[in-house]
């Protein structure tokens, strides 16, 4: 692939497919899709989420080059672009881009080599730690991070001081990266981060509105009023007092 000029015409395909896959995901699945299933529909439901988690890579591969500003043309664009796509994964894009650009800046900190198995550290625990962030922690730990900007900064650095490398030297290079970073880009990562909670948040719910509109519309109503009502009718008819007290 030509360093100087990216694929921008494929760039602009694949970045329109990943919103509509965003837009599968937020909207219809839940709205859609959800109301309409019961337990017979579990399994395609598996299926769909399956399907939907398989488009992670995709989608963190669009992000990386948003984040080199290689994803479209115009810079203005790349940036909210890529901001767009770190939302839809419920992260923010500041965050991951100040972490990922920590990593080429200093490759090979403490944090930055977690295949590495240190002396003195036992081989199985270490092995079961690092196929564990690989299939879920590490994805879990860029969301924590992008909520842990919505804190006071004092809160923020004394977290990373926890997590930064023993080593004096680096440790302060590192802190130093973090603040000249958050200088520049706390306000946009913290309304990112309210965005993504508005976005998930508020998706639960409408899925929660619709499911109960549905049931609604069905005729299917809770069972502690169903039982209230039937209660309320053998009162009025004399009969099974002692049951319904």
């Amino acid at each position: 692939m030509d360093r100087v000029n990216p694929p921008y015409r494929l760039n602009n395909v694949l970045t329109a497919t990943a919103f509509a896959i965003a837009a599968i995901q937020l909207l219809i699945v839940p709205i859609v899709l959800m109301p309409e299933s019961g337990v017979e529909a579990a399994p395609l439901a598996g299926v769909i989420a399956v399907l939907l988690s398989l488009t992670t890579p995709f989608n963190r591969a669009l992000l990386h080059e948003a984040i080199h500003g290689r994803l479209v043309r115009r810079r203005d664009l790349n940036v909210w672009f890529g901001r767009a796509l770190a939302i839809c994964s419920g992260i923010s894009f500041d965050a991951i881009r100040l972490g990922h650009m920590t990593h080429h800046r200093f490759p090979r900190h403490a944090l930055d080599r977690v295949d590495v198995i240190e002396a003195g550290t036992n081989r199985i625990a270490a092995t079961v730690k690092f196929y564990f962030g690989l299939v879920g922690w590490l994805y879990v730990r860029e969301i924590l991070s992008a909520l842990l900007m919505l804190l006071p900064r004092r809160v923020i650095y004394w977290v990373a001081s926890r997590l930064l490398p023993d080593d004096e030297a680096m440790s302060l290079t590192l802190h130093g990266a973090l603040r000249r970073g958050l200088d520049r880009r706390l306000s946009r990562i913290r309304l990112d981060s309210i965005l993504v909670i508005l976005v998930y948040g508020g998706g639960v719910l409408s899925i929660r509105r619709v499911v109960a509109g549905s049931a609604r519309h069905h005729g299917v109503a809770r069972p502690d009023r169903v039982a209230a009502g039937q209660c309320g009718a053998l009162r009025h008819a004399g009969r099974h007092r002692r049951a319904c007290a």
